[in-house]
């Protein structure tokens, strides 16, 4: 029979579900906290969060949102299971799920849920299925397709509907926890309060600042407007006719510039592959493969490193965690410092005096500083232009109706046009790579109305000082897209994805 012992610092893979067992019933404000301590994962906002108590302990299931594929199917089979042997109250009970690698062995007292484990599929046998007859009263088999159990045998896809409709004893409590929803975020809240009281103190000042500058614009225009109408209607003339050229060539320019923009975006950054590789040999990282998509940076490894702090310290936030075959996964994303730590430990009380102060703070700080002067500037503003208005009067009755354009200002120096050669450039990386082994190139190139877009794939076994110094040796309209070191007898098996234009 298998033990009663109480899961800490651990846990088992239940189909895609975490399941950690706390020993005393708590509040669910502890709950989400004490789960991931538990478990030893970082909450990211990625899990799903579900528990039920009874009189002793507090059982918690956790389940990635990717993994939701039904929301009924959501619920722990062992809760199901104690709908089925309800009338069982002192026998000992066992379920059997069948899965594709596996089998989940369920242990109940009753119809009382008390532990489960996992054993593989291969290891089920005649004489192990004779010993669980021996030892429980009741047994059932879930998805049993291959006929190795001797109980009875029942299909999840009709027999959980089924108890699901009888699970009216049986009371699930949903965590208060939103996909990565930031606008419920304790630091969202400060945030908002200082931000609102900030702008309920520049209303006032704000509309007089808008007054002072609709004056100073006033009065700077009909300066103009005196100094220069002995001219004005040669030069409007002239303006009309460049201004149509200039506004021709600012458009063309601007598609130029849109495209590259949307053509360069997500490229590799350069300090941050620094910082990184940084803090990974200060803690001598011993890594299987490192790959970079996206500006997302991927390693795999035999043994965790305490290397999470430092990486915080230059931006860098786990974003998942995985293990799998003894093997540990960890996705790492350029982020900015989280302050949700810090407000996540103030009392409901504390919380709301926080709010209150940002609010004042805010209002108080802006209110008090400027409102006297904007209110000052404004009706100086107001006067001079009243007498600039006059002045302007008495000569726009001697103009004509056309309307003033200022020339528009355009550099002629800028040119997006394509000036390089696509062989050229395909010369100089192969002649920095002569001293690789098994090097491999494909080559891929788009075109629109204004450039042509290239897309090398680079493949080769080198050593990381090569790499670096390659990286070095790039033009700068050369930006690397993916990257991805691989591990490979004594060598490093690298590829680049290398994009660039001939701009």
């Amino acid at each position: 029979m298998m033990s009663k012992k109480i899961i800490k610092k651990d846990f088992l893979t239940y189909e895609k579900l975490l399941y950690v067992k706390l020993t005393n019933p708590i509040s669910e404000d502890e709950i989400l906290k004490k789960s991931f301590e538990e478990l030893g994962l970082k909450d990211d906002f990625s899990y799903e969060l579900k528990y039920f108590q009874d009189k002793s302990f507090t059982h918690v299931f956790l389940c990635k949102y990717e993994d939701i594929l039904d929301v009924d199917y959501v619920i722990p089979e062992p809760l199901l299971f104690e709908v089925y042997f309800r009338n069982d109250t002192n026998s000992e009970n066992l379920a059997l799920l069948f899965k594709k690698k596996y089998i989940v062995l369920v242990e109940y007292l009753g119809c009382e849920f008390q532990n489960c484990k996992v054993m593989p599929l291969n290891t089920y046998s005649k004489i192990y299925d004779e010993k669980l007859k021996n030892t429980y009263k009741n047994t059932i088999s879930i998805d049993d397709t291959q006929n190795l159990s001797s109980f009875d045998k029942f299909n999840s896809n009709i027999f959980y509907q089924k108890l699901l409709k009888k699970c009216d004893r049986v009371k699930i409590n949903f965590a208060n926890k939103a996909k990565i929803n930031h606008l419920k975020s304790f630091s969202f809240k400060i945030l908002l309060a200082f931000t609102c009281g900030i702008l309920l103190a520049l209303v006032y000042p704000l509309y007089l600042y808008t007054q002072k500058s609709f004056y100073e614009k006033e009065k700077i225009k009909y300066e103009n407007l005196i100094k220069n109408q002995d001219d004005i209607l040669e030069q409007a003339k002239i303006n009309q006719k460049q201004n149509q050229e200039v506004e021709k060539l600012q458009e063309k320019n601007e598609q130029k510039i849109d495209l590259l923009q949307k053509f360069y975006a997500n490229t590799l950054c350069y300090k941050d592959f620094y910082n990184f590789l940084k803090v990974l040999n200060s803690h001598q990282s011993y890594i299987e493969a490192l790959y970079i998509k996206n500006n997302d940076f991927i390693i795999k490894l035999n043994k965790d490193y305490d290397f999470y702090d430092d990486f915080k310290k230059y931006h860098f936030v786990l974003k998942s965690k995985e293990i799998n075959d003894e093997k540990i996964t960890l996705v790492f994303e350029k982020s900015l410092e989280n302050l949700e730590n810090i407000f996540t430990r103030l009392s409901k009380r504390e919380f709301i005096l926080t709010l209150i102060m940002a609010f004042v703070f805010g209002f108080f700080i802006i209110y008090m500083s400027i409102f006297e002067y904007f209110e000052k500037q404004m009706k100086l503003s107001k006067d001079e232009l009243f007498i600039l208005q006059a002045k302007y009067e008495q000569k726009q009755e001697l103009i004509s109706d056309f309307k003033d354009e200022k020339l528009q200002s355009f550099d002629n120096e800028i040119s997006l046009e394509e000036s390089k050669d696509y062989q050229s450039v395909l010369k100089n990386i192969e002649k920095n790579l002569t001293k690789v082994r098994f090097l491999q190139i494909q080559s891929h190139e788009s075109q629109d109305q204004y450039f042509t877009y290239y897309d090398l794939r680079l493949s080769f076994n080198g050593d990381f000082y090569f790499l670096m110094q390659f990286l070095q040796e790039l033009d700068p309209y050369i930006k690397v897209k993916n990257l991805e070191l691989v591990k490979y007898e004594n060598e490093l098996k690298i590829t680049l994805n290398l994009i660039f234009t001939l701009v």
